[in-house]
């Protein structure tokens, strides 16, 4: 047995009485308090409940999409961001996946990435960081190729404050003009 919907569309004077009763709009974010807004529109301030489909923190001076109903108390939704300024976040309790079939995965930022965790893993067939300047600081570091390690550098500084080794089968130096060692003793065996 197949039921008819009714039509969603209101018509006549209900019409009117649901326009005159609902307010849909935008508000500007004027305080925020444990599990409440306030916002501001039509000059007037007014308690909002986060309604959004994302967990969004907004901040004072956001510009939020709202849905109002008159009467006494009343009840106001956030509904949207229009303009914001605050901190959308994801977060689920399990693993979360990212995956593009067949395509990719661009991740862009007005000011910086960051990423935390206590241990990270990247695996790939090849990897390119190209960056203006690199800067790495780690407490202990440990470097395995297998086959070809090729540094190209205008110039090299290395500073070493304890004791340094270098092992190889051979080891060839080649300086196009001189080569200075400057030490206190030099031991050949």
């Amino acid at each position: 047995m197949l039921l008819e919907a009714e039509p969603l569309s209101v018509v006549g004077a209900r019409a009117d009485a649901i326009a005159n009763d609902l307010y849909l709009g935008p508000a500007v974010v004027t305080g925020i308090g444990p599990g409440a807004l306030t916002v501001t529109f039509s000059g007037q301030s007014h308690a909002a409940q986060a309604a959004f489909a994302l967990t969004y923190r907004p901040a004072i001076g956001d510009v939020l999409l709202v849905m109002a109903r008159s009467g006494m108390p009343r009840t106001v939704f956030a509904v949207g961001v229009i303009d914001g300024r605050g901190t959308t976040e994801i977060a689920v309790s399990g693993d979360l996946r990212l995956t593009s079939q067949h395509g990719r995965i661009i991740l862009t930022a007005g000011e910086e990435v960051q990423v935390s965790a206590p241990q990270v893993k990247i695996a790939t067939q090849a990897m390119e960081v190209v960056a203006t300047s690199l800067v790495q600081r780690v407490q202990s570091a440990f470097l395995a190729v297998t086959d070809l390690l090729h540094l190209s550098a205008g110039r090299k500084l290395e500073k070493i404050t304890g004791s340094s080794l270098e092992q190889a089968d051979t080891r060839h130096l080649l300086t196009k003009k001189e080569t200075i060692i400057n030490a206190a003793s030099v031991h050949i065996a």
